[in-house]
């Protein structure tokens, strides 16, 4: 019989406190991992982290204390986006990494997760649940079988949340989604606005400025964000961010053919439609109610208060199978199920726009270097934003 990966988690927040059964999870292969410690710097979530999971036999508030363990083979970490050093002094003391979204908040210090990464050959994977929705598999198979004809565009939209919260929630996700169609983003152009002006250095603010039931998602600008990407396919994506009070706005994408279209929606894309209309005409662009017919995934639906349930759910969650294959990986000797090439991609896609808004135009990968509203304030002489 194999020996479980021993892992220990660093947050219990608010995924944290569910990641325990993603992590114990007794799956098709057998239980491939085993939590034996947690770390959480507030004292009343530890104590209780501790009482829901009885197989972590060590819990302190100093996450150092794990990566000083050397019965822990990998680290869990789901600490809020502005905290995300961890990641590097887990790799540091020799641990695989599996880690909740984002990679960093700048190009900078996710270079060094990277290389820290391959110098070590250790894993380091990303959360990035939504490239293993069932939905999409079904879509590809529809593509493949010639129903929308040749890809046109992928058009995208967040939910109704303010724009520089959205692109860093759900933008991250609808990237990686756009990226298996289309392909690595190669340029974008971008408008950035707040009350319908163009942003400045003096719009730049803590993301909770403009969204206080925000997470922690660092530095942001902007109520209004439409962005335009050129990809190597030559399918080019369009994302759109509006104000929260924009009722028609839904997590939605949508993949235009000359022959028919196909859009995902719902809070994991679990709600599959297809239109034998293509978009390759304005007057079809323009009738988007006509010829909609549902496909059965045979899934089910998020309802209002089902996030929870969805959330402990093996057959909802993709989490589960996604650390899975981690722990399967690192069993094995395998690589990345979620490469740290393409979480570095995702990251520089929800920060193109804001770097389009600085250079006010066409901008090209690879970006590099510091955040580009970090840039922005320090180009101007200001004190930068603070991303932690």
């Amino acid at each position: 019989m194999f020996q479980k990966v021993r892992v220990g988690l660093i947050g219990v927040g608010q995924y944290g406190s569910t990641l325990p059964s993603v992590i114990n999870w007794n799956g098709p292969e057998g239980q491939l991992a085993e939590l034996v410690a947690i770390s959480e710097v507030d004292e009343q979530r530890l104590t209780e982290a501790g009482q829901h999971c009885g197989g972590a036999t060590m819990l302190s508030q100093d996450y150092r204390d794990l990566l000083t363990n050397p019965e822990i083979e990998a680290i869990f970490v789901a600490t809020p986006a502005t905290v995300r050093h961890p990641i590097l002094k887990a790799l540091q003391a020799g641990k695989h990494v599996f880690y909740e979204k984002p990679l960093e908040l700048s190009l900078d210090k996710a270079d060094a997760i990277i290389a820290e990464a391959r110098t070590r050959k250790l894993l380091c994977t990303g959360n990035y649940q939504w490239d293993f929705l069932p939905s999409l598999d079904r879509i590809r198979r529809m593509m493949n079988d010639g129903m929308i004809g040749k890809p046109l565009e992928i058009c995208y939209e967040g939910k109704r949340r303010p724009a520089c919260n959205e692109i860093m929630e759900i933008g991250q996700h609808m990237a990686c989604v756009a990226e298996r169609f289309a392909g690595p983003i190669v340029s974008c152009m971008a408008y950035v606005l707040r009350n319908g002006r163009p942003i400045t250095a003096d719009d730049i603010k803590n993301v909770r400025d403009y969204s206080p039931k925000s997470r922690h998602l660092g530095v942001g600008a902007g109520d209004t964000i439409k962005a335009i990407y050129a990809t190597e396919s030559g399918i080019p994506i369009t994302a759109t961010y509006l104000p929260d009070e924009y009722d028609v706005q839904a997590c939605a994408i949508q993949i235009n053919g000359t022959k028919g279209r196909i859009q995902a929606r719902g809070g994991l894309l679990e709600s599959l439609f297809f239109s034998p209309y293509g978009a390759d005409t304005i007057n079809n662009l323009r009738s988007s109610g006509r010829g909609w017919e549902e496909v059965d995934l045979g899934l089910w639906t998020i309802n209002n208060g089902d996030e929870a349930k969805v959330m402990v759910d093996p057959t909802m969650n993709p989490a589960y199978k996604l650390f899975a294959m981690f722990a399967q990986a690192i069993r094995d000797g395998g690589s990345d199920p979620f490469p740290l090439e393409k979480a570095r991609r995702i990251l520089e896609a929800v920060l193109l726009p804001y770097e389009s808004a600085r250079v006010e135009g066409v901008v090209k990968t690879p970006l590099k270097g510091l955040h580009p509203l970090e840039q922005w304030s320090v180009d101007k002489g200001k004190k930068p934003t603070p991303l932690y």
